[in-house]
């Protein structure tokens, strides 16, 4: 592929591949084993989450400007909003019924699908200081304390922000994985 796979999302036979370290979203047509024309979003690409024919690319990280990436599947047209500098270094996201939730230092904030802008007032600001891990589900969202010495913690809260529960997990959680 002459590129790191860095996030992978599995839509219609296709892999669509980011790459934070790359200037494209890589596509891989499964049936044929081949790469389709890449799409060209700029550097710094990192989650990628699908929803209704389009693919949501959060960008930033490590020291980076942040922003997000759509990416309309049919066409490969795109559209995308760079966040202000107070909200550099985005880390994580997850798209959840129409609603975009991403992640800057120990907030999460929350738009919704159709937005143009970032909100940049957080849904919640978390109990981990070093996140590693993050979801959105059933009615949940879930954040990962990262720690490599000891237990992490998981924390659980509703879709208001109010924390629900807290979990001990073991050392370096960094993922949350449902069974549908």
């Amino acid at each position: 592929m002459n590129t790191t796979a860095n996030r992978v999302v599995l839509k219609d036979g296709k892999l669509y591949i980011t790459d934070s370290y790359s200037d494209k979203l890589s596509i891989v047509d499964i049936a044929t084993k081949k790469l389709d024309t890449p799409v060209q979003i700029g550097k710094t690409g990192d989650c990628i989450e699908e929803e209704n024919g389009i693919l949501y690319i959060l960008k930033g990280g490590y020291g980076n400007s942040s922003g997000l990436v759509k990416v309309k599947i049919t066409d490969k047209t795109f559209t995308e909003f760079a966040f202000p500098e107070s909200l550099k270094e985005a880390g994580f996201m997850d798209v959840n019924d129409s609603k975009i939730y991403y992640t800057v230092g120990s907030a999460v904030y929350v738009i919704n699908t159709n937005a143009t802008a970032p909100s940049t007032t957080p849904l919640l600001t978390s109990a981990a200081t070093n996140i590693y891990g993050f979801a959105v589900k059933n009615n949940r969202i879930y954040v990962a304390q990262g720690n490599f010495k000891a237990d992490g913690t998981a924390y659980v809260y509703n879709l208001t922000g109010a924390l629900q529960k807290e979990i001990a997990t073991g050392i370096g959680s960094n993922g949350f994985y449902f069974n549908d």
